[in-house]
C-alpha cells in the first residue's frame, strides 16, 4: 500500500508538468503495434511518446507487493513496478484484438507454451529480458485479454 501511495504522489506531482508533453506532438498507440516494446520503459519516454495518461488507477495484487500503479491510454495500459513498464495490457495485438474468437489466436501465435483454464500464455522471443504473451478468453471462447510482460518479475 505504501508503494502505491508513493507511486500516486510523484504522478501527481508529475502530472502537471505533462501538459507540455502532450503538446509536443505525442503519438497514440497504433492497434496491432507489438506492445513489448514499452516493458522496461521509463515514465519520461512514456510521457514524451504517449503525453499523460487518460486515466490512473491501482490494482490490486494478491499480496501487498503485487500492487500495481496502471496507466490508462487509448488501447493501452502500461503497469509500473517502481519506475519502469513491467505489464502491457492491449487491446489489440499480434495480429488479433479483444472480441476475437480464439482461432484468430492460434493462427497469428501458433500452439501455447502453457494452456490455462482461461487462456493461453506464450513467449515471445527479441527482448532484452523473458517476456510472455498471456490470451485470457471468455467462456464462449472470445479473446478477453490480451496481457505482455516481463516474465522475470
Amino acid at each position: 500500500m505504501r508503494r502505491i501511495r508513493a507511486a500516486f504522489a510523484a504522478i501527481l506531482l508529475i502530472l502537471p508538468l505533462s501538459a507540455a508533453f502532450s503538446q509536443s506532438g505525442a503519438t497514440p498507440f497504433t492497434h496491432g503495434e507489438d506492445p513489448s516494446v514499452w516493458l522496461g520503459s521509463l515514465l519520461p519516454k512514456v510521457f514524451e511518446t504517449l503525453g499523460p495518461p487518460a486515466a490512473v488507477r491501482s490494482v490490486r495484487g494478491p499480496e501487498s507487493w503485487q500492487d500495481d500503479v496502471v496507466f490508462k491510454y487509448e488501447g493501452l495500459e502500461l503497469y509500473w513496478f517502481k519506475d519502469r513498464v513491467w505489464q502491457v495490457r492491449a487491446e489489440a495485438a499480434y495480429g488479433f484484438r479483444v472480441g476475437d474468437a480464439s482461432d484468430v489466436v492460434f493462427s497469428s501465435l501458433g500452439e501455447p507454451l502453457h494452456r490455462l483454464d482461461s487462456g493461453f500464455v506464450y513467449q515471445s522471443v527479441g527482448r532484452s529480458w523473458p517476456t510472455r504473451i498471456r490470451v485470457s478468453f471468455t467462456a464462449d471462447g472470445r479473446v478477453s485479454d490480451i496481457y505482455v510482460y516481463r516474465a522475470d518479475f
